[in-house]
């Protein structure tokens, strides 16, 4: 998705910035930083912007007429309940839409291409303060192997999860940040790393 996309919709519905602004319940200022490029939207928003615009996500995501494929970097969302729910390994069965940002941001945040960066939305508490139920984060499935401490989605007995990893090759420590929760020791080979976290993305109400 474009900020001249949202802006191009906005105008052909004849919604003002200002009556869009009250529905969204933010500034005007706001959004226009948001329609002229200068600030990113979650996908709580997106949903709210499509419900105002009368479109679909996919609407919402297509390129305007002069907005060129390789601007953007185009992520694909999981349904984690989905997975979870289902035990379904397959990740391409759980794509439940997309999310755009400028291709230099993108590059900002990692090196990989965007193939390889699926966007997850967190359940629970157990990585409270670092994350909470809502949040977003972005995995990089290509890296799959505990190359460093950080954050990692895992399959889990109880299916996706995501992780605080920590510990050499063969031992590894499954930690979670809330510290209600215990830590589980395993062999490398007992769990199965999906990817691993490069980017949060906080759910909060905007204005």
């Amino acid at each position: 998705m474009t900020p001249n996309r949202i802006r191009f919709l906005r105008k052909k519905r004849g919604l003002t910035q200002p009556d869009m602004a009250k529905s969204l319940g933010i500034s005007q200022s706001l959004l226009s930083l948001i329609e002229n490029g200068g600030r990113e939207i979650t996908p709580k928003m997106q949903d709210e912007i499509a419900s105002i615009l009368n479109v679909t996500l996919d609407d919402l995501f297509k390129l305007t007429e002069n907005q060129p494929v390789n601007d953007l970097a185009r992520i694909e969302m999981l349904d984690v309940k989905a997975c979870c729910g289902t035990g379904n390994d397959v990740i391409s069965e759980n794509v439940i839409g997309s999310w755009s940002m400028p291709i230099e941001t993108f590059k900002n945040i990692t090196n990989t291409g965007a193939e390889n960066v699926k966007m997850i939305q967190v359940y629970g508490d157990s990585m409270e303060p670092t994350l909470k139920g809502g949040d977003w984060v972005l995995v990089d499935i290509t890296r799959n192997t505990p190359d460093s401490d950080g954050l990692f989605v895992l399959w889990l007995t109880t299916g996706l999860a995501v992780k605080r990893l920590q510990g050499g090759l063969n031992d590894i420590t499954v930690h979670s940040d809330n510290p209600n929760y215990k830590d589980i020791t395993a062999k490398m080979g007992e769990i199965r790393i999906i990817g691993k976290v490069i980017y949060t993305l906080e759910a909060k109400r905007v204005g």
